[in-house]
């Protein structure tokens, strides 16, 4: 097994939203699930990030077997009551992910295993390249970068250039992987860009075409470049960490991925310029890294083009009561902060990684400003006492209910507008 990246909700790695389309459960599902009542049926969904599902990890249900997550994320349980709780797991992997209060009968839970396995390679491949025309100057001259994607709804890759000598007009290849049928389509796009100082833009290039690709095929195709317009994107970034960094991207309506560009965002005001990209229907969006404590995520989306105030107030994090904020806990213990009783938390608990404890990583998400420290042996951890554990605890915002969260309306929609707020680490005792 190779070591894989955490995705961390919100932590949410590097962008990451998946497109309705990809959520929808497939055939009936979602309508049978909605119609579940007390004691009745739920049909979900376990995705390990906004492209796949955590193909053959396990859900847990109390009394129940473990359901197998199939290819498309999906599970099912029956005789499941009004109120539930879920967790997902599998054997050798971190981390164990706890969803504490569901009611809704077709959940959409996130689950990012720590490493890659044969569990998750993809069905199907296929790649794609070319050659580019128009009105962009190849091969590239300094100051030039062009970027070439496939965007979908089950698929997306990207390829770029930058002046290196002699660069373009050719592309790829792209290498594009998916699950399911074994065609998809999608669109053909490039964005040439110019830029008269290391981060002003002045011209901007733009080509598009619909494109069909099938398992095992290589497809070519030409695009030809056309001058798009360019205006002004401004605003202001409200917070009060001056680590906060992150970038400008825009998002198709209906796919997966994005369109980077080349604007970079600090606390404060800013202004960017950006190409014209509102044909293509959808919006522009901010993904940033909140510096202030625990290194929590943010995605801001609503932009338009020639927008003067799209801004974003970045909310604090969850800090302990000091109060009664213990040195040591034991199970039972109860962790208290201040904040909203409708709002949801996180809190992450991971072993200190100088001892010599076996590693695990165990996330409980739920309702209300404060977790009674939870028995990690029901899950299947062993966490011995006399050892120190770090605890981190996030708020999910804009999110009043777990069920709003864990929906096609939660952080993996593509448009979505969300905040995770992280705190710094916290050290505890575990004592019997």
């Amino acid at each position: 097994m190779k070591r894989g990246s955490l995705f961390v909700l919100g932590m949410f790695v590097s962008g990451l939203l998946v497109a309705a389309p990809f959520l929808d459960v497939k055939g009936k599902r979602a309508e049978a699930a909605s119609k579940g009542t007390k004691g009745g049926r739920v049909e979900g969904r376990v995705l390990k990030s906004w492209f796949w599902s955590a193909n053959g990890r396990r859900v847990h249900l109390k009394d129940h077997e473990p359901a197998v997550i199939q290819r498309d994320g999906g599970f099912t349980f029956d005789r499941v009551p009004a109120q539930y709780e879920l967790w997902v797991d599998f054997k050798g992997e971190a981390p164990v992910t706890v969803y504490r209060g569901l009611t809704r009968r077709d959940p959409v839970l996130i689950h990012s295993p720590s490493f890659v396995t044969l569990l998750d390679e993809p069905e199907r491949k296929a790649t794609v390249s070319g050659i580019l025309r128009g009105d962009l100057p190849f091969p590239l001259a300094p100051g030039y970068g062009v970027t070439t994607y496939f965007l979908s709804d089950r698929a997306t890759d990207r390829w770029g250039m930058r002046q290196q000598g002699s660069v373009g007009p050719r592309f790829g290849r792209m290498s594009v992987v998916w699950n399911g049928e074994s065609s998809v389509s999608g669109t053909l796009l490039a964005l040439g860009q110019h830029f008269e100082s290391q981060e002003r833009l002045s011209e901007a290039f733009f080509a598009q075409s619909p494109l069909q690709i099938t398992d095992g095929g290589e497809t070519r195709k030409e695009l030809t470049l056309e001058r798009l317009p360019t205006g002004r994107i401004a605003g202001e970034i409200k917070t009060r960490a001056f680590g906060t960094n992150g970038y400008l991207a825009f998002r198709v309506s209906g796919n997966r991925g994005e369109i980077g560009l080349d604007c970079k965002l600090k606390p404060g005001r800013y202004a960017c310029v950006v190409p014209d990209l509102s044909a293509l229907g959808g919006e522009y969006c901010m993904s940033l890294v909140d510096g202030e404590v625990g290194g929590g995520s943010i995605q801001h989306c609503g932009g338009k083009f020639g927008m003067e105030d799209f801004s974003l107030q970045i909310e604090s994090a969850p800090r302990l009561d000091p109060l009664k904020q213990p040195g040591t806990v034991s199970k039972g213990t109860v962790l208290t902060w201040s904040g909203d009783e409708r709002a949801v938390y996180s809190v992450k608990i991971r072993p200190d990684v100088m001892k010599r404890v076996k590693w695990f990583e165990f996330e409980v998400f739920f309702v209300g400003p404060q977790l009674a420290w939870p028995d990690l042996a029901a899950y299947g951890i062993e966490a011995p006492t006399g050892h120190k554990y770090t605890v981190k605890i996030a708020r999910h915002y804009p999110y009043k209910s777990l069920d709003e969260m864990a929906s096609l309306q939660g952080p993996l929609a593509q448009l979505a507008s969300y905040q995770q707020a992280v705190s710094r680490d916290i050290e505890l005792i575990l004592a019997e």
